[in-house]
């Protein structure tokens, strides 16, 4: 039988008072235009994403959100926008929750929502588990 050792088996962890830690990020949307980009969390490099949760209100018939991310100085990544969820309908209030594995970058970048499909207007509540890992 083999023995893998995965990469993540060196990677030093975080052992201080905020091992994993919640963040969360809103915002209240007033006819948000299609395109609409909201910057929604600040992380520093290293920062691990494990899970994120959206719960939001109906935004109205057709929106969608989908959450990505963006880096501090506005270069881009492969995953952007959709990072941590594609575009879920917000017609309806509901809650939708990220399948992506654990993200890390090594710059510091903003979590986003950006609407699609429709305007959107309502609230928006995402909910973020994170380690600060560092680089």
């Amino acid at each position: 039988m083999a023995t893998i050792n995965a990469p993540s088996l060196d990677t030093v962890q975080y052992v201080g008072d905020r091992g994993l830690a919640a963040e969360h990020g809103f915002v209240i949307l007033n006819a948000a235009p299609v395109g609409t980009k909201v910057r929604l969390l600040d992380f520093s490099a290293g920062t691990k994403i494990h899970d994120a949760k959206l719960v939001f209100g109906a935004l109205g018939a057709g929106s969608k959100v989908s959450i990505g991310i963006e880096a501090y100085d506005g270069t881009s990544f492969a995953e952007d926008a959709v990072a941590l969820l594609p575009a879920t309908d917000t017609a309806a209030a509901g809650v939708a929750r990220s399948a992506a594995a654990p993200l890390r970058k090594k710059v510091r970048y903003f979590v986003t929502a950006t609407i699609t499909g429709a305007a959107a207007t309502g609230r928006l509540d995402l909910t973020v588990l994170q380690a600060p890992e560092g680089i």
